[in-house]
């Protein structure tokens, strides 16, 4: 048992942080920040590096930040409905339920962010603000009920239901990312053959 709530414990505190760091880098490129993405994006006239157009690629990006940012607030809306209930099954002088509150208020501030870099800021901030309280653990001091207890509230909240919706939610993302992929690298073959029939 201790093992899978320490496996729960990781899918949900560090799940966003890590499945989304490619794309987050990726962001630096996009259209958010015009700048960097002219200065570092391959110059067009060069061989080796006209291969994806400019076009194909601005919109690859375009769909993956998009798909990015659809899941970080998928994912934080999920865990704001899932401590929302185990808050109020728990006694609401504890410690516990003021720092779930703490937490739904960063998670939302997060939702309403514009950018992936700033949600990915905003996460990364709130996972070491909250990193001393883990919330699938029990800490009687803070929660105010036993062990046994604490692990029925968590379940009684939708434990199992929220840990699947979370891994069907990022199995959908790695999708959806494969599918904005691939229609890149379509649209590529097809500029390509374009290409040479003119030629």
């Amino acid at each position: 048992m201790t093992q899978n709530i320490l496996l729960i414990v990781l899918l949900f505190l560090l799940g966003a942080e890590h499945i989304t760091q490619g794309y987050t880098i990726r962001e630096a490129r996009s259209a958010e920040t015009d700048q960097t993405f002219q200065t570092e994006r391959p110059d067009e006239n060069s061989v080796e590096n006209s291969f994806i157009s400019s076009a194909t690629r601005a919109e690859f990006e375009r769909e993956a930040l998009n798909e990015t940012k659809l899941f970080l607030n998928t994912l934080f809306r999920s865990q704001i409905d899932y401590f929302s209930k185990v808050k109020v099954l728990l006694p609401a002088t504890g410690k516990r339920v003021s720092d779930i509150d703490k937490y739904i208020e960063r998670l939302e501030k997060a939702i309403l962010a514009d950018s992936v870099q700033e949600k990915d800021k905003m996460w990364r901030d709130t996972f070491i603000e909250f990193s001393e309280s883990a919330f699938l653990l029990n800490v009687e001091k803070d929660t105010g009920v036993s062990n046994s207890r604490y692990l029925e509230i968590l379940n009684d909240a939708g434990l199992e239901e929220t840990t699947k919706k979370f891994l069907a939610d990022v199995s959908i993302y790695f999708w959806k990312m494969a599918k904005a992929s691939g229609k890149a690298v379509e649209s590529t073959i097809d500029e390509r053959i374009e290409k040479w029939k003119r030629e």
